[in-house]
């Protein structure tokens, strides 16, 4: 607690990595302190004033903070996706994104029953993070995910699932793209440019051939270009 409220969070660290050592390294005695010293360390509620830490100590603190998050690892997993869940700024989401893929596997287990979350936003970006190291359970939930009642979640599920089932997330882009609403579409044109399905390109084709009306439906048109010229496919021509 001294050492978190003055914020040397490079002592913590300290502190973890030795006396981890010497109870791992097989040649020390069962040390109720040792235990303790280092249970502290896991604690959901020093946890939480850990996490913390950003917005008290500030921006410059981020590094050693994020270093000693990673270091101690699983119990750390909710009080971060929680953070996530809660951050603003783009820069602090990515953050806390990067330190659950650095916990890495040890984590999936709780990022898994986060995907239950209310939050969209949070469920996307979690979506984001198991995509980095992806097993046939992570993969069972993207596809899940990928009936979302959030458009954003159904797009970043299907983005997912072109790395691993493409068949799968062209229907599921085929149903997006029938949508009746424009944004819907807009975004499902964008991830139209993994796709190299027949029936994907005719659908933009077809989206072509109808007049232009509003800045919104030219605006659309243009990103079917955009996608086209990335799929490169003749027949476009």
């Amino acid at each position: 607690e001294f050492f978190l409220d003055t914020g040397n969070y490079a002592g913590l660290s300290k502190i973890y990595r030795t006396w981890s050592a010497h109870l791992n390294s097989g040649h020390s005695r069962i040390n109720p302190l040792t235990e303790k010293v280092l249970a502290g360390h896991s604690r959901q509620e020093f946890a939480m004033e850990v996490v913390e830490g950003l917005n008290i100590w500030g921006e410059e603190y981020a590094e050693v903070i994020r270093n000693y998050i990673i270091l101690v690892g699983l119990p750390y997993t909710e009080p971060v996706v929680e953070q996530l869940g809660r951050a603003k700024q783009y820069k602090h989401r990515r953050y806390w994104m990067e330190i659950l893929e650095a916990i890495g596997a040890d984590a999936h287990a709780l990022l898994l029953e986060a995907l239950q979350d209310e939050r969209w936003y949070l469920v996307r970006n979690l979506l984001i993070v198991l995509s980095k190291n992806p097993t046939p359970a992570i993969i069972r939930e993207i596809l899940k995910l990928s009936s979302h009642q959030h458009p954003k979640v159904r797009h970043e599920a299907i983005k997912i699932l072109y790395q691993h089932n493409p068949t799968t997330a062209d229907r599921l882009l085929l149903k997006e793209l029938a949508s009746k609403h424009t944004e819907i579409r807009f975004n499902a044109v964008r991830i139209a440019a993994l796709s190299r399905n027949n029936a994907v390109i005719d659908v933009l084709h077809g989206e072509l051939q109808k007049p232009p009306g509003d800045n919104t439906t030219l605006k659309y048109q243009r990103q079917i270009l955009v996608t086209l010229a990335q799929i490169g496919n003749p027949t476009s021509i």
